[in-house]
């Protein structure tokens, strides 16, 4: 009987309490390097703060739909005479 009514309660208290989801997307989240966009991906609202991209690289944030994004200072990318791109160094979408 002791079994019983320990299973229900804890049933009751995951299904009464249940975990956030990983899956949903997060309040606020910053970006002041390259290593912190894919986190930022799954933001409601991204602040880009100022940094500097490094030469041969790419800046490319696939926002949520909706998404709020917020500039704070210059985004800086580096030079390499070498590096050969086509299309944008920067992409929001």
């Amino acid at each position: 009987m002791i079994a019983a009514v320990s299973i229900l309660s804890l049933v009751a208290s995951v299904l009464g309490n249940p975990i956030s989801s990983s899956l949903e997307a997060r309040q606020s989240c910053v970006i002041d390097s390259l290593s912190k966009v894919a986190a930022a991906e799954k933001c409601s609202t991204i602040t880009i703060n100022a940094f500097t991209v490094p030469a041969g690289k790419k800046l490319v944030i696939n926002a949520p739909d909706k998404a709020t994004i917020n500039m704070n200072g210059n985004v800086v990318f580096a030079a390499d005479t070498t590096f050969k791109t086509t299309g944008p160094l920067f992409t929001l979408t």
